[in-house]
């Protein structure tokens, strides 16, 4: 199943510097950012289900990510990684959206529970976005070219069969190799 990218609108009304700064440049070469510690931060999340949905006791864990993302700390949060997400595709990338981040989810399609979702500050440019299912495992695969970064979100259940694990971490190795072919 291949996730959708979200492609969120600016908010006008928002705070001065509460949004991530583009990408900085070193003076020595134009391709590699230099990147600072305001770029730190990666905010990982077992959420345990983040659905909108209106009976969902989950509803308000969206809203809450929302405006706590901004004062969580000193440094900003290009990066946030969310496993357990709860999601089905019925449930919209509109429905989840945080301001100002770019999203790309892989929701279980069988069972309850599961699923992943990245969370990509929208200055930050990504290419190559994956996903993976088999029903029991699910990863969202995506790469950071202005930081040569890749980013992998797993979903692996606690009785997740040694073999379905070991299908996820191939599909990975399958996604890493020819990127790493290509340096």
């Amino acid at each position: 199943m291949k996730s959708r990218p979200h492609s969120p609108t600016t908010s006008s009304d928002e705070p001065p510097g509460q949004s991530i700064p583009p990408l900085p440049t070193s003076p020595s070469s134009t391709t590699q950012p230099n990147l600072g510690p305001e770029y730190s931060s990666i905010l990982l999340l077992n959420a345990r289900s983040i659905s909108p949905h209106a009976k969902s006791s989950c509803k308000w864990k969206i809203p809450f990510i929302s405006d706590t993302i901004p004062n969580a700390s000193k440094s900003n949060i290009p990066i946030l990684a969310i496993s357990e997400n709860w999601l089905k595709s019925y449930i919209t990338d509109a429905q989840v959206r945080i301001n100002n981040y770019l999203s790309f989810r892989c929701d279980r399609s069988v069972r309850k529970g599961g699923g992943t979702i990245l969370y990509v500050h929208d200055s930050m440019p990504v290419s190559n976005e994956n996903s993976y299912d088999d029903g029991i495992c699910q990863a969202i695969l995506c790469t950071l070219p202005a930081t040569s970064t890749i980013l992998i979100n797993v979903y692996r259940p606690p009785k997740a069969s040694s073999l379905s694990f070991a299908q996820v971490l191939r599909y990975i190795q399958d996604y890493i190799d020819p990127l790493m072919e290509k340096k």
